[in-house]
């Protein structure tokens, strides 16, 4: 982008000097971990454990979660709506919320801006996340905690303990690389399915009350 150079100088290595694709993650939390975070997050200050257990029900990532705002939960028709400015993926997007996930909103004190003030400064963005993890680590006892791993376990133990299509649960994580977004269907296919991701984000529910035992 500077002009400086001409070629890209990595391009030039040969396939044997190349470094190796990173191994794909696939740490998720067992039924036991999820029991864990859900009641080690009781110990931490309120908007640490209203932000843990709210990634724990909604699939989202935390730099979504981290932005939300009250004006983006519909309450009436009970449904979280990502703008295109909100995603990774600059996709709009509908979650449906499901019974458990109102019981951790209505946790929280509501009003106006941001749903979770994490930053010591109004208003700020959430800047310390190792912070944070080290907390939760310490609170559930899980030496490896990851927000990110709370998405991967969403669409694990659901594809374990439900029947419902592998595509429709993994629509719900909003990835670009989704597999029900790939080729020509990314291009076609603009269905939100908002009743069927509901039924799955209930069934998600009732498996973490399980879980939790609340």
């Amino acid at each position: 982008e500077q002009e400086k150079l001409m070629s890209n100088p990595a391009k030039a290595l040969s396939k044997k000097s190349k470094p190796k694709r990173p191994v794909p993650r696939s740490r998720y939390y067992t039924s036991a971990e999820i029991h864990a975070l859900w009641q080690g997050a009781q110990s931490l200050k309120s908007v640490y454990r209203n932000f843990a257990r709210f990634l724990i029900v909604f699939p989202f990532r935390i730099g979504e979660t981290a932005e939300l705002v009250w004006d983006q939960i519909d309450f009436s028709n009970q449904i979280i709506q990502l703008s295109a400015d909100n995603t990774k993926n600059a996709e709009h997007f509908l979650m449906p919320i499901p019974s458990v996930g109102m019981d951790v909103l209505k946790e929280i004190q509501g009003g106006t801006g941001k749903i979770f003030n994490l930053s010591s400064k109004p208003d700020a963005k959430m800047t310390s996340w190792s912070h944070l993890n080290k907390k939760m680590r310490s609170a559930s006892g899980i030496n490896d905690f990851s927000f990110h791993h709370c998405r991967r376990t969403f669409s694990s133990l659901l594809g374990e303990s439900c029947d419902f299509d592998i595509n429709l649960i993994d629509s719900l994580l909003n990835r670009k690389e989704s597999g029900t977004k790939s080729g020509v269907l990314r291009h076609y296919q603009h269905a939100q399915r908002l009743n069927k991701r509901r039924e799955v984000m209930e069934a998600w529910s009732d498996l973490l009350r399980k879980l939790v035992r609340i």
